[in-house]
């Protein structure tokens, strides 16, 4: 599917959307059960790296048949310049102002990363030249009968001379060093977001106090400001 949408049910989409998180459910895909969070940083203990410029996006993926499928993820985004390969994580943009990196990683240990432009996604799975600005990064994994397995991906940038000149220029060196620490924190930062979310969601707080609430936080993160 091109690009992944979530459905309308009875006239709301399926996902749910507060700060830090956003979960999506993008439904079943050729049997394959499709879903998504999405979250910022979150970690109380360490505010520097909780304002790294980075978001992330983790996949699971259930196939629901009782044979073995092929299941492939790609994040697609434009670069500032034609971006380079990093083997076995995805690609990065080392020029330019506005620097951006996608890396990827996934549970399953025999998974394929591949990048590209081209249409060789759509037909196994994997893509081949990068051609052009933008550009998807694409990981291809293995299912077993009724097996799941999840993807995670992390999208960096990194803006020279940028007025957050703090974050960018002395806790990290260019895009594709802001990704590795958030696929080293993937886990710890979406541990922490959803767990947040959950406890004040099962609070006495109304409903619509606690929604204000979460999403006032955003400027925490946004702005760099703890």
């Amino acid at each position: 599917m091109d690009p992944l949408k979530v459905p309308n049910v009875n006239g709301h989409y399926y996902d749910d959307a507060i700060f830090p998180v956003h979960k999506a459910n993008f439904g079943v895909i050729n049997d394959v059960l499709v879903s998504m969070v999405g979250f910022c940083p979150w970690d109380l203990s360490n505010f520097d790296r909780m304002c790294f410029p980075y978001a992330f996006y983790e996949f699971t993926l259930t196939n629901r048949q009782s044979k073995p499928v092929d299941v492939a993820v790609a994040l697609k985004i434009k670069y500032e310049a034609i971006p380079i390969f990093v083997p076995g994580k995805g690609l990065k943009d080392d020029s330019g102002i506005h620097r951006k990196a996608v890396f990827v990683k996934s549970d399953d240990v025999n998974s394929v990363i591949t990048a590209g432009s081209d249409v060789g996604f759509f037909t196994n799975g994997r893509c081949n030249i990068i051609g052009d600005t933008t550009n998807n990064v694409a990981l291809k994994i293995f299912l077993g009968a009724k097996e799941t397995k999840t993807i995670k991906f992390v999208l960096a940038w990194y803006k020279v001379n940028s007025y957050g000149k703090y974050y960018y220029e002395n806790l990290a060196t260019d895009a594709g060093s802001v990704a590795d620490t958030g696929l080293i924190h993937f886990n710890t930062f979406k541990n922490n977001a959803v767990t947040f979310i959950t406890k004040m969601r099962s609070s006495n707080i109304p409903v619509w106090m606690t929604n204000y609430l979460l999403n006032t936080l955003c400027n925490m993160v946004n702005n760099s400001c703890i």
